[in-house]
């Protein structure tokens, strides 16, 4: 089995190391905490920032190609569209679309009353975002604001594509929302009495993960509405406690109670061991080249 390799992005660097766990390169960059990483269409990374700003790094010599620069606060979500552009979500309300060939924002979208939390982008094209306690669908292309969905009564913390116009959203108010988009209806509530939702990822065979300000993970099936698996005290490298996917579709992870909870994240263990002070992530993503990638705090 190959091991994955992991980046670790902390406040002035970025350290990368290969798959034997050593360190290969320093790369300096933002000046805050990465809080959101993205893969480009053409295999470049995407990062934004509490810094305020995105950097396009270069995957063939992992320089920055160009820094995005427009968000008045930190830059929480992103998202790559269909046309290569790239969408990120930010603190300061707002959505912004950028030309990734040449840097230049093409325009800002606005009707998030606060912090955009998350981005998706549909199989029709259209970008979700999240943020307040609604969900609003844009036409990406114009800027338009397609269609707003209501239901959750608190912050929206997540929201992921499903496939064929459905979408799930997590939120704060302890449910886990399956919509039908073209409809606008909702399709199904999960409910988790108690905890708040962090987060969520699209398994490869379809259910959903969801990851809780509780240490906990657990698995659902959206199709029957019920919890197939619960992973207790588990800490997941994104904070707050969100779990992403390798490259096969599993779990990348790592726990406080059993290190080798999967046994592809063994490395991670290995690493997270070298260091004598914590490190936080608040961002995953999986390069092209089956690699992980991580965007922490120092």
């Amino acid at each position: 089995m190959k091991a994955n390799c992991i980046i670790f992005y902390q406040i002035f660097t970025i350290l990368t190391f290969n798959c034997n766990c050593i360190e290969r390169k320093i790369l300096n960059g933002h000046l805050g905490e990465v809080r959101a990483l993205a893969v480009l269409k053409n295999g470049d990374l995407a990062s934004g920032s509490s810094d305020k700003t995105i950097k396009i790094w270069d995957k063939n010599n992992d320089s920055v190609k160009m820094t995005l620069n427009n968000h008045s606060d930190e830059v929480i979500s992103l998202a790559v569209l269909c046309d290569g552009n790239l969408a990120s979500g930010s603190a300061d309300k707002t959505i912004k679309i950028w030309n990734t060939n040449d840097g230049s924002l093409k325009r800002t979208l606005k009707g998030h009353s606060s912090p955009v939390n998350s981005l998706a982008l549909l199989s029709n094209g259209d970008l979700v975002s999240s943020a307040d306690n609604i969900i609003i669908i844009w036409n990406p292309n114009n800027g338009s604001e397609k269609n707003i969905l209501y239901g959750h009564t608190e912050s929206v913390t997540s929201v992921v594509a499903l496939g064929d116009g459905f979408m799930a959203s997590g939120s704060k108010d302890s449910k886990i929302m399956i919509w039908n988009t073209k409809t606008e209806c909702i399709k199904k509530i999960l409910i988790d009495y108690s905890v708040e939702i962090w987060t969520l990822v699209v398994l490869k065979n379809g259910q959903l993960a969801s990851g809780y300000d509780d240490d906990q993970v657990k698995i659902w099936d959206i199709n029957r509405g019920i919890l197939m698996e619960m992973m207790d005290k588990v800490k997941y490298l994104n904070e707050p406690y969100s779990p992403t996917l390798d490259k096969n579709g599993d779990l990348a992870s790592e726990s406080d109670t059993d290190k080798n909870l999967d046994k592809k994240s063994e490395n991670i263990k290995d690493i997270m061991d070298n260091y004598d002070y914590p490190m936080v992530s608040y961002a995953l993503t999986i390069l092209k080249n089956g690699d992980l990638a991580s965007g922490t705090e120092n």
